[in-house]
């Protein structure tokens, strides 16, 4: 199976770095880190613990919700779970 995407079509990104989520929103940074700490904001963390240099992305769509959601947490999942989550860690790159 092949996809097929044109190189004159923009491709709506998923995932953003911190600073990208917040031209994406003009949300603050700081708020932004502090919604992806409590869980408000689902991100992914890319490296050891420890490292110098990791890599934080934010999920958009979950960006979008928390927007949607007037700045709040998601509402629970049917598992009881917050949908969106909160960070987690891949390893390294």
């Amino acid at each position: 199976m092949s996809i097929n995407i044109s190189e004159t079509e923009p491709i709506a990104p998923h995932w953003a770095r911190i600073d990208g989520a917040v031209r994406y929103s003009s949300i603050g940074r700081s708020t932004i880190l502090q919604a992806v700490y409590s869980g408000a904001i689902r991100s992914i963390k890319f490296g050891e613990v420890g490292q110098k240099k990791t890599i934080r992305l934010i999920d958009l769509r979950s960006l979008d919700e928390f927007i949607e959601n007037g700045g709040k947490r998601p509402v629970a999942a049917k598992n009881g779970k917050p949908q969106g989550g909160g960070g987690h860690s891949l390893g390294t790159l």
